[in-house]
């Protein structure tokens, strides 16, 4: 019989510790964080477009053709308001419109998750289009699947072991139970080392038919 393989030994230095604002990946959903940038770059288009108007249309030089100094104050001085107006209008636009992308859609992703508490598996999981998060959707639609399926299974096994245990055969009774316990929690893979030690499923049962 192999012997177990022994565990690695521990690193006895611990491994060191990156600073909180230094990430291996800053790109971790390249849809997702793109499509943000892409509008912010858009936002910033529009801004410039305005701002080029403005300057054009509404900041016209006196009849002489030249400015002098209280002129070219009022001047920046308008230049800085209409800058600031319009880049306030613009970050409130894009943070409305980019946080409901998100915000919106982790709702509905939280109402789902609360239906699931409770075993309602009725709240809808569909995002819209435009809206961000739907990797975590299709995720969660999967794990409510899953459970559905565990609930079904579990439900199933109890019946047939309450009408095995009123028919008197507590081997399929306890078979039933069996089945519906593993499959509320299924026995994680042994480690290589374990299933080494331990026998087969053919070696075990004729230990316990020795016995």
């Amino acid at each position: 019989m192999p012997e177990p393989i022994a565990d690695a030994a521990p690193s006895a230095r611990p491994p060191a510790q990156r600073p909180s604002g230094v990430r291996r990946q800053y790109i971790v959903d390249g849809k997702t964080q793109f499509r943000v940038a892409g509008l912010l770059v858009c936002g910033l288009a529009v801004l410039a477009v305005v701002q080029t108007v403005a300057l054009f249309t509404g900041f016209q030089p006196p009849a002489e053709g030249q400015f002098d100094g209280p002129q070219v104050r009022d001047l920046l001085l308008r230049v800085g308001l209409v800058q600031f107006g319009v880049t306030a209008l613009m970050a409130l636009a894009l943070g409305i419109l980019l946080s409901h992308r998100f915000v919106g859609a982790a709702l509905v992703l939280r109402r789902a998750l609360q239906g699931m508490l409770v075993g309602d598996s009725s709240q809808r999981l569909t995002l819209r289009r435009t809206d961000f998060l739907h990797d975590l959707s299709a995720d969660l639609l999967r794990l409510r699947e899953h459970q559905a399926q565990v609930r079904d299974s579990v439900a199933g096994a109890l019946a047939r072991a309450q009408a095995a245990i009123e028919a008197g055969d507590s081997i399929q009774a306890q078979a039933e139970l069996g089945l519906a316990r593993q499959t509320l929690a299924p026995a994680a893979p042994a480690s290589p080392a374990a299933s080494a030690t331990q026998p087969a499923p053919a070696a075990r049962a004729k230990l316990l038919a020795a016995r």
